[in-house]
């Protein structure tokens, strides 16, 4: 007999300032759990693109264990720019800003 197991993992997709966090199973598709994330940010799937983090496009028609993606993982998403014939916009990723978090805490220190 066979055992199959399935190890579950959850990805980060990253756009702007958003990121969505969805759980996937090593085995899934990524067109599926693309579909899943254009679901979740409420835009249609032929207008979205995933790419890694070195802005390579990634194959939605491997598995998550093929493309080596583990738990943890962060992903971007870029959307097609309208009215164009296959025109995406850049990866761009706002990283928090830490000089606020430092500064309302040397605040709170100082009482």
């Amino acid at each position: 007999f066979l055992i199959f197991v399935c190890f579950t993992m959850y990805i980060r997709f990253k756009r702007h300032k958003t990121t969505v966090f969805l759980t996937c199973d090593e085995n899934e598709d990524l067109e599926l759990v693309k579909q899943r994330l254009a679901d979740a940010v409420n835009h249609p799937i032929a207008t979205i693109q995933l790419r890694n983090i070195n802005n390579e496009l990634l194959d939605e028609e491997k598995t998550m264990n093929e493309l080596g993606l583990n738990d943890d993982h962060e992903i971007c998403f870029v959307y097609k720019i309208e009215n164009t014939a296959d025109d995406w916009e850049p990866i761009e990723i706002e990283k928090p800003n830490s000089s606020s978090t430092s500064n309302s805490q040397s605040k709170h220190s100082k009482k």
